[in-house]
């Protein structure tokens, strides 16, 4: 059996980039977004991934949206390009 302890930390650090990079972002709208990415992007599909895996992909896509100007809410930041 996994250990259920694990998802505390994993459920901390995925509050964390939500709040950081994604405020506007409904979970569902956050989840869809970086489960689309990772299979366009990347080929990947996050059903067999394990949560430092996940973690790793959340942050490369938080990059990816920082560097693309793309925010949580959408809308691009033309100060950022």
């Amino acid at each position: 059996m996994r250990d259920k302890d694990r998802l505390d930390g994993f459920y901390k650090q995925v509050c964390d980039i939500h709040k950081r990079y994604f405020p506007d972002m409904r979970f569902g709208q956050l989840f869809s977004s970086i489960t689309n990415w990772l299979w366009i992007s990347k080929s990947i599909d996050i059903f067999n991934l394990e949560e430092d895996q996940m973690i790793k992909y959340l942050k490369d896509f938080a990059d990816f949206a920082v560097t693309c100007g793309v925010h949580g809410n959408g809308v691009k930041d033309e100060t950022h390009t």
